[in-house]
């Protein structure tokens, strides 16, 4: 369910949510659709806000800005273990610079680069041991190279 920055004012004027602080509020579980988290929302003003999604256990999720309704800023997003998932940028809600993610044990699981969501220049593979597993290069979401190795590091491709 996508709740809209007018849809975050309704919620707020009407006093139906509760506050985690001044600024940020907690939208009731019952205006989520199928949540088994809770989520925040932040006011930063002018159209923008911050959403943020918690495990039950309080532990942050994901966390994700927005301006005029799309996703635009930071996108970041966590293991349970409180290890970091992923990070990426969007503008207007593209993708934008670089992607990266992580293994739960901290070890890098990927990295591409995109330009409007289109995957440009490298994008980097790893296995859960840190080996490497592919490296693809990317020219306006066109593939011209490709390196591939199995789990034991031997190349395969």
């Amino acid at each position: 369910m996508i709740i809209t920055y007018k849809d975050l004012l309704i919620y707020k004027l009407s006093g139906i949510t509760e506050w985690k602080n001044e600024k940020e509020m907690i939208l009731p579980s019952e205006y989520i659709s199928g949540a088994a988290l809770h989520r925040t929302y932040e006011f930063l003003g002018d159209g923008k806000y911050v959403l943020r999604e918690y495990f039950q256990n309080e532990q942050i999720f994901w966390k994700s800005e927005y301006q005029n309704d799309e996703a635009h800023g930071l996108y970041l997003g966590w293991h349970d273990n409180g290890q970091l998932h992923w990070r990426k940028e969007l503008r207007n809600g593209h993708i934008h610079g670089i992607d990266v993610g992580w293994w739960r044990n901290g070890r890098q699981h990927w990295r591409t680069e995109f330009q409007n969501s289109i995957i440009c220049g490298e994008d980097l593979v790893w296995y859960k041991s840190g080996l490497p597993k592919s490296i693809r290069g990317w020219k306006n979401g066109e593939r011209y190279s490709e390196m591939r190795w199995d789990e034991n590091g031997k190349r395969v491709l």
